[in-house]
């Protein structure tokens, strides 16, 4: 990664730390636009792949989640549902970028994964639930 661009990253995280520590809903806000943009750059990384016309190397479109889940590690957003769900989106979208530029066999999932991941972590265990019984 080149100079700038590691202090733009910088820049991102520590303003986001910022916010989720005195303002999660500003956060959510901001994380929300953040997501806007990465699916814009997952789709325009994917155009350019399946167009090849660039003289530019195109970078690979997974790089953009991996973006995203480093900056949710560094400032320990992972642990919150809200950010969880927007990862999930953002690697559905990222696998069905790859699979719409090789062969969209190899996604199956047509619905967003984000309502499994949601009813999932909202749903208890059935060992959890046992225990309350006795």
């Amino acid at each position: 990664m080149a100079k700038a661009s590691e202090r733009r990253l910088k820049k991102v995280i520590s303003h986001l730390s910022e916010l989720l520590q005195k303002s999660p809903r500003d956060f959510e806000r901001v994380w929300t636009i953040y997501m806007a943009e990465w699916v814009k750059e997952i789709h325009y990384r994917a155009r350019a792949q399946r167009q090849d016309g660039f003289e530019k190397p195109i970078p690979a479109i997974f790089d953009v989640f991996n973006k995203a889940n480093l900056i949710a590690i560094a400032i320990n957003a992972k642990k919150h549902v809200f950010v969880q769900t927007s990862l999930a989106m953002l690697q559905h979208e990222s696998s069905e970028a790859v699979a719409s530029c090789t062969d969209i066999r190899l996604y199956r999932h047509r619905v967003d994964c984000t309502y499994r991941i949601e009813m999932r972590l909202a749903r208890p265990n059935k060992k959890d639930s046992n225990a309350d019984k006795y």
